[in-house]
């Protein structure tokens, strides 16, 4: 709510309508408005984020942790490769849902033995990484960081979805 607030005229100045909802579209218009300042496109594919069976505050707190984190990494790599991939699938016969958010990178990714990047911007940094597996865990999913080709990927898997009512 307070990167909101404090971004209010940005958000009202060109509000992107992706999945309807008021919090979560703020989110995404933030990061678009951010991420095209460093001609970055932000692509977001496959089901509505909404379907991701998390509160609206956990799931503006890993958007917005993945998407920060995302941004850096691609304003370093070529502008013909600035793109930021955003997927959400569901399985219509498990209700598992699959969130994957995909960008480039140049610089090579060390993992901690318990699969989270490591910073190289030092150890007081590298808490939204952590924050995000939390976030999954509470609701019993599981999610990974990896790296493939010249790509970061994390994903998260959510089993027997339900969307959570409230924050």
């Amino acid at each position: 709510k307070r990167l909101i607030n404090k971004n209010l005229e940005v958000i009202n100045a060109s509000p992107q309508r992706v999945t309807g909802d008021e919090i979560i579209d703020s989110i995404l218009t933030l990061f678009i408005k951010r991420a095209s300042e460093f001609k970055i496109h932000i692509e977001i594919q496959g089901s509505s984020l909404l379907e991701i069976p998390i509160s609206h505050d956990d799931l503006s707190l890993l958007l917005s942790n993945s998407l920060e984190n995302a941004i850096n990494a691609t304003q370093l790599v070529s502008e013909d490769y600035r793109q930021v991939l955003l997927n959400v699938t569901k399985n219509k016969d498990t209700g598992t849902i699959a969130l994957l958010i995909q960008n480039p990178c140049v610089n090579p990714v060390t993992f901690s033995q318990d699969g989270l990047p490591q910073s190289l911007r030092g150890e007081t940094h590298g808490y939204g990484t952590r924050s995000m597996r939390l976030i999954v865990s509470k609701y019993n999913g599981l999610c990974s960081f990896s790296t493939e080709e010249n790509f970061f990927i994390f994903r998260a898997v959510f089993f027997h979805a339900q969307k959570i009512k409230g924050d």
